[in-house]
């Protein structure tokens, strides 16, 4: 399964915040080519959730779950700000 670290947690979060995001919406993480791309939206069926202080934060769809399954998901800074990275 995949996990997150609570920096990453807080950092969605106030991705959110900052996205000013509705009631109920979460952050989607999608793979692109050019690497993990997130977005806001909502929990669909079939998705694997991420809670944090008692609200789904992150989903990933089946096809994600699938490919990080055992990865980490955290967060470094890269000179450039803060980068999603897999471990």
């Amino acid at each position: 399964m995949l996990e997150i670290t609570p920096e990453v947690a807080t950092y969605l979060s106030d991705w959110l915040r900052d996205a000013n995001a509705s009631k109920g919406s979460c952050v989607r993480l999608m793979l692109q080519k050019s690497g993990l791309e997130l977005t806001v939206d909502e929990v669909r069926p079939g998705d694997t959730t991420f809670d944090h202080e008692g609200s789904v934060l992150l989903v990933v769809d089946v096809q994600v779950h699938r490919l990080l399954d055992g990865k980490t998901l955290d967060i470094r800074d890269q000179g450039d700000g803060p980068q999603l990275v897999l471990e």
